[in-house]
C-alpha cells in the first residue's frame, strides 16, 4: 500500500519509497509556455514545496539518467518538453531563516551560503575547476551569489532558479516589528540586495538565469523590495493555474477510494467522508472563471485527517490540525492593521459576522498601504483567511472558506475580547457545559454562562455603537472555539428568513440548536423586551419547520433545537427554548 505523505514534500522520497502522489505534472507544459519569472503564492500546506520538488526532479539535469524512474509513470511523459532535464537548479529554501531580529541577517547569510555551496559541489563537473577553492573565500552571501552566477555564466549554463517560502521570515519580522521589517525590505536592506543581484543575472547576452519560480504566501514583501526585484509576473489568480497544487474533490475521491480499497477499514461510504471533511478543508477558489468548477482542498489538512481515519476508521476528534497553530500567530499579528475591534470599521469583526465581503483583490501592495481595507482583504485572501466564493451583479464575493479556517477567526476573537475587555473563562467549566449541550441537550447553562461573562462591558461606552454585533461575535467566537463536537454558522438562510447562529452536531453529538439572537440598546422598555421576545419565537418556528434544520448525521435524524436569546445593553433578559 502506497504510504500516506501527510509532511513529506520530497519529491524523490515519494517515488522512491512509495507514497501515494497526486500528479500535477501536466501543468509543466503550461508553465514553460507562461512567464518564464515566475511568482505564485499560496496559503500554507497547499503542497507548494513538493510542486517545486517536483520541477527539481524534471529540469535538473543531475536527474537526466533516471528520468524515466522519476516520470514514466506520470502525465508530463506523454507530452515531454524540450527543456527537460536541462538546467542547474538553484535552490533556496527561507522557511530555515532565523527570524529573531538579531539573528536574522547572520541566518540568512550562512543559509544562502549553504545553498550555493551545495550547487557548486552538485555540478563541480559542469563549472570552471576553481569555483569552489575561490567561493570558500568569500563570506558576504551577496557577493557569493554573484560569484557563482558569474562562474555559471562563464561555464555557459543555464539556471532555473526556484525560491521556496521567499517570505517566510519576512512575515515573522512583520508580525513583530514593522520597524525591523522595513529595515529588511528598503534601502540598503539585504534582502533587496539579493533580489537586485538576481535580477541583474537575468538580463544581457548570455545571462545565467533563464527561469525562476518563486512561492510564498502574499506578495507585501514583493512589493516592497519592488525597485530590486520587477521582473516576475504574479501569477497566483490566473485560470490554468487554479489547481496546480492543492487537492480538486475529484483527486481527494481519488484517493479516498484508493485507501477504502487498500486499507479494508472504512467504516463509511466515500460520499459520507466527502460530506463531512469538505466543510473542513475545501472551498478554496482563485479565480472567478473556476467558480464552477472543482474547489480546492488544503493538502495538508486533507492528508491529516486521512492518516488519522485510517487508524481507526472513525472520524477523528480533532477533525483540524493543531499545527496550524503556527500560521494563526502570524495571521493575527498581520490583521493587527485591522482599525480598533470593537468599532465599525473593525473588517474582521465584521467578517467573523457576516462570513463574507465584496472586494477586488488587489495584486500587490506595500507595508505603507496595509492601512486601506481593500489591501487588508487581499491580504486575508492571500492568507487564506478568505476564498472567493461567488460573482454575482457584477461583483466578487469572497467568504471564511471552511470551520478550519474559521476556527482560527474565532480564537482571534476570543483574544481580542481578552484584550480590550477584562475577561477571563473558565475553560474547565466551558469544556464541561459544552459536552453537557453535546450529549444531554442543555445548551441554556452554557449560553447563560457566556452571557454573564458580559457583565463587564455595560460601563464600556467604547462598545455602544457596535454592541449587538459586539454581543454576536462573543457568542459566536466562545461558542466556536470552546466546543469539538459541533460546528457553527451563522446567518443560515432558512425559510425566507435568517437564523442567528446555528449549531450543527458532529460525531456522536446528538443535539442541534438555532440560536435567534434579539439585541435592544440597555434604555428599552419592558414592552420592547417582550416584543423581541415574541418575534424571535415566530422567526425560530418558521426556521424549525424549515427543512435545512433537519440533520441527517449518520443513520440518526436530528431536529433543531431552537432557543429564543433577548439582551437588553449587555444583560441578558431571555434565555429559553422554544420547541
Amino acid at each position: 500500500m502506497k504510504g500516506i505523505p501527510y509532511g513529506v514534500t520530497d519529491y524523490d522520497r515519494i517515488v522512491n519509497k512509495n507514497f501515494y502522489y497526486v500528479d500535477k505534472t501536466d501543468f509543466i507544459p503550461l508553465l514553460e509556455k507562461s512567464d518564464s519569472f515566475f511568482t505564485y503564492l499560496r496559503p500554507r500546506r497547499f503542497g507548494k514545496t513538493l510542486f517545486l520538488a517536483t520541477l527539481d526532479a524534471y529540469y535538473n539535469v543531475k536527474y537526466k539518467d533516471n528520468f524515466d524512474l522519476y516520470f514514466k509513470d506520470k502525465k508530463i511523459y506523454q507530452e515531454l518538453t524540450e527543456e527537460h532535464s536541462s538546467y542547474l537548479i538553484l535552490k533556496f529554501d527561507f522557511s530555515k531563516v532565523d527570524n529573531k531580529i538579531e539573528k536574522v541577517y547572520d541566518s540568512f547569510n550562512d543559509i544562502v551560503i549553504e545553498y550555493l555551496r551545495f550547487y557548486i559541489t552538485e555540478y563541480s563537473n559542469l563549472l570552471p575547476n576553481e569555483t569552489l577553492e575561490n567561493f570558500n573565500k568569500i563570506k558576504n552571501c551577496d557577493r557569493a551569489l554573484d560569484y557563482v552566477l558569474m562562474q555559471t555564466k562563464i561555464a555557459n549554463k543555464k539556471v532555473y532558479l526556484i525560491i521556496d517560502e521567499y517570505d517566510n521570515f519576512a512575515n515573522s519580522l512583520l508580525s513583530r516589528n514593522e520597524d525591523e521589517y522595513i529595515s529588511l525590505t528598503h534601502g540598503d536592506g539585504f534582502f533587496r540586495l539579493f533580489f537586485n543581484i538576481i535580477k541583474a543575472h537575468t538580463s544581457g547576452n548570455f545571462s545565467p538565469i533563464e527561469r525562476i519560480f518563486i512561492t510564498g504566501v502574499s506578495p507585501l514583501t514583493l512589493s516592497d523590495v519592488t525597485s530590486g526585484y520587477n521582473i516576475g509576473g504574479n501569477h497566483s489568480f490566473d485560470e490554468e493555474f487554479n489547481n496546480m497544487v492543492g487537492f480538486t474533490e475529484t483527486e481527494v475521491r481519488e484517493i479516498l477510494e484508493y485507501y477504502e480499497k487498500e486499507t479494508g477499514v472504512f467504516k463509511h461510504s466515500v460520499d459520507e467522508i466527502l460530506n463531512i471533511i469538505k466543510p473542513y478543508y475545501n472551498n478554496y477558489c482563485f479565480n472567478e472563471y473556476c467558480l464552477e468548477v472543482d474547489r480546492v482542498f488544503n493538502t495538508d489538512m486533507f492528508w491529516y485527517f486521512l492518516k488519522n481515519y485510517i487508524k481507526h476508521g472513525e472520524f477523528p476528534k480533532e477533525m483540524v490540525d493543531k499545527n496550524i497553530s503556527t500560521d494563526y500567530d502570524k495571521m493575527r499579528m498581520l490583521i493587527r492593521y485591522d482599525k480598533n475591534f470593537g468599532h465599525k470599521a473593525s473588517v474582521i469583526q465584521q467578517l467573523m459576522i457576516n462570513e463574507e465581503i465584496e472586494t477586488v483583490v488587489n495584486p500587490e501592495f506595500t507595508i505603507s498601504e496595509l492601512t486601506s481595507d481593500n489591501n487588508l482583504v487581499s491580504l486575508l485572501i492571500y492568507l487564506g483567511m478568505l476564498a472567493m466564493d461567488r460573482y454575482e451583479m457584477g461583483a466578487t464575493i469572497y467568504r471564511i472558506p471552511n470551520y478550519t479556517v474559521k476556527s482560527q477567526y474565532y480564537r482571534y476573537m476570543t483574544d481580542c475580547y481578552k484584550d480590550c475587555i477584562s475577561w477571563r473563562s473558565d475553560d474547565d467549566l466551558l469544556n464541561s457545559l459544552g459536552r453537557k449541550m453535546a450529549y444531554r441537550g442543555e445548551a441554556l447553562e452554557f449560553i447563560d454562562y457566556l452571557l454573564s461573562c458580559m457583565t463587564d462591558l455595560s460601563s464600556n461606552r467604547d462598545f455602544d455603537p457596535m454592541a449587538e454585533s459586539f454581543v454576536k461575535g462573543f457568542l459566536l467566537a466562545n461558542l466556536g472555539v470552546k466546543m469539538n463536537f459541533y460546528t457553527i454558522e451563522t446567518e443560515k438562510e432558512a425559510n425566507h428568513g435568517y437564523s442567528d447562529i446555528k449549531i450543527t452536531p458532529r460525531l456522536d453529538a446528538k443535539h442541534a440548536f438555532v440560536i435567534e439572537l434579539k439585541y435592544l440598546k440597555k434604555d428599552a422598555s419592558d414592552n420592547e423586551v417582550k416584543e423581541q421576545e415574541k418575534q424571535a419565537e415566530i422567526q425560530l418556528r418558521q426556521y424549525l419547520n424549515d427543512k435545512i434544520d433537519k440533520i441527517k448525521h449518520a443513520d440518526n435524524e436530528i431536529t433543531c433545537r431552537g432557543i429564543v436569546c433577548v439582551v437588553r445593553g449587555y444583560k441578558k433578559e431571555v434565555l429559553k427554548y422554544i420547541d
